[in-house]
Order: C-alpha cells, then sequence, then structure tokens
C-alpha cells in the first residue's frame, strides 16, 4: 500500500492491545484520522514519545484499511515539539481544544483552517506568560470555531426585532443601549432591552461585552481590546452556552477547565 506523509497534531491516543496505540490525529491535508501505530508503547520503540496529546509531526501512513484506520508507520516531530505535561492549567486547555476538534466532522477539503486554529492555539499555550491569559485564548478559540462552523452571531442586530444594537463611534462599535443585552441561547443571537424577557435560555451580556464581540469580528482582537474580569465573566458562560448547542454536545473536558475564581491570583496579578 502507498506511504502517505501529512502534517498532523495529535488529538488523544489510547492504549490498544499490548504494545500498540490507538492514535487520533488531525492533519492539514487530509483532516482527522485514526489508526494504529504498533508497537509505540514499548520503551524500546524509536520515537515511543512521538505520539503524546498536542506534540506535531510529521505522520507517516498507508491508507484507510479494516474499519476505516491507518496504519501508522512513525511520526517525526516538528519544532516546537509540543508538550504541555508541565503546566496543569494549559494542559487541559489544550486537552479542551483538541476534543471540540474531535467531535465535529471535518471534511478533507476543508481541513487547513482547523488545523491552523489549533497548531497556533496549542503554540498560543506553550508561550511563557502569566495565567489570566489563559480565559482570553479560550474565548479566542471558541469564536474563531464557530466562525469556522458558520454558527457565529451576528452581534450588531437584534435576533428578535431586528433593531441596530452598536453605532459608529471614532471607526469603532460602540453599544447603543445602555440597558443590559439578552445572549438568546436558542435563536443564536443577541436581543435588546426591549426585547429581553425572562428565560433560562437567555444569558445577560452588558453593553461592554457586545462591543467587545463585534470589534473582535472586526478584526479588533484581544491585543486592541481587551476585556474585563466582568467581559470574560460573561462570554465565558455565553459563548460556551452558544458553542455547546451549536455541536449538540458538551465535551468532557469542558468541566475540568479551571474556573475564573481559580485563576484569580494570576488575574490580579
Amino acid at each position: 500500500m502507498q506511504l502517505v506523509s501529512s502534517e498532523c497534531i495529535i488529538l488523544r491516543n489510547q492504549d490498544y492491545l499490548e504494545r500498540d496505540r490507538l492514535v487520533t490525529f488531525l492533519t492539514r491535508d487530509a483532516g482527522r484520522l485514526r489508526g494504529i501505530a504498533k508497537g509505540s508503547r514499548k520503551l524500546t520503540s524509536r520515537g515511543v514519545g512521538n505520539f503524546e496529546p498536542f506534540s506535531r509531526g510529521v505522520m507517516y501512513y498507508t491508507e484507510r484499511g479494516q474499519g476505516g484506520l491507518v496504519s501508522i508507520r512513525k511520526c517525526d516531530p516538528l519544532p516546537p515539539y509540543l508538550y504541555l505535561q508541565g503546566d496543569y492549567h494549559k494542559f487541559l486547555y489544550a486537552g479542551y481544544f483538541a476534543e471540540l476538534m474531535d467531535l465535529i466532522p471535518i471534511d478533507p477539503a476543508g481541513a487547513e483552517p482547523y488545523f491552523t486554529l489549533l497548531a497556533e492555539s496549542v503554540e498560543a499555550l506553550c508561550e511563557p506568560g502569566p495565567a489570566r491569559r489563559l480565559p482570553l485564548l479560550r474565548l479566542r478559540f471558541e469564536l474563531h470555531f464557530l466562525q469556522l462552523l458558520g454558527y457565529l452571531p451576528d452581534w450588531a442586530r437584534c435576533c428578535h426585532c431586528g433593531a441596530s444594537l452598536l453605532r459608529e463611534e471614532n471607526e469603532r462599535a460602540v453599544p447603543v443601549y445602555e440597558a443590559p443585552y439578552q445572549f438568546d441561547v436558542r435563536e443564536g443571537g443577541v436581543r435588546c432591552p426591549d426585547c429581553a424577557s425572562s428565560d433560562p435560555h437567555r444569558l445577560v451580556v452588558s453593553p461592554a461585552s457586545l462591543a467587545f464581540l463585534e470589534n473582535w469580528r472586526r478584526g479588533a482582537d484581544g491585543a486592541v481590546v481587551r476585556p474585563t474580569r466582568l467581559v470574560l465573566e460573561e462570554l465565558e458562560r455565553a459563548v460556551t452556552r452558544h458553542l455547546v448547542h451549536c455541536i449538540e454536545r458538551e465535551p468532557r473536558s469542558l468541566g475540568m477547565l479551571p474556573t475564573l475564581d481559580a485563576l484569580e491570583p494570576s488575574l490580579h496579578a
């Protein structure tokens, strides 16, 4: 069978039989694949650590066989060789990103943007810096992920009445209303204060949060627009609820992510 090579990021692995591993990996040009790495659990095996989650490399494998599995020959690591086990919080965030990539269908022809998002996000986690960066990295990942899926809400208009929620001021989006907005999880959009009502699927979103989201959509990322602690709390709740609703599954790793309160000492550093 023909040997194929593709740049990849390991999403997860599990023990298989006595000496093998079942490896799930995302490639730049062939989408998400699963395969058997024979003998990779032996301590004497060359490249025994090259199949660790979130590591990046060039995977060599033969095409799908029985059960849709590929046969993995080897994986050559690429710099930086991504290990996050040394930082527990970063490891949890990387696991969340990887699980999301494992839960959705990815067309091989359109895999590159998903691969790029995961690669850049994990590399950002590996960079040195305070833990207060992590919630913002998560928010950026989730927003880009929703954008790729085609589920990014329209932050500029009320999803119920169509009223404008933002106006232009010095080439930036600023809120029309001073009263809180609501994010409607079921409708996947924002309600203006006039259309707000009591409903457990509608989450309070402050004008500042809405302005941040719209300016982010326009390309003014967190390097320019820094969300406050309150904005991060609101958006972590609203964006994640919307994402879970869209993919119709709650990632198991989501419940393991540290809360903002757990990162409190670093957030005030």
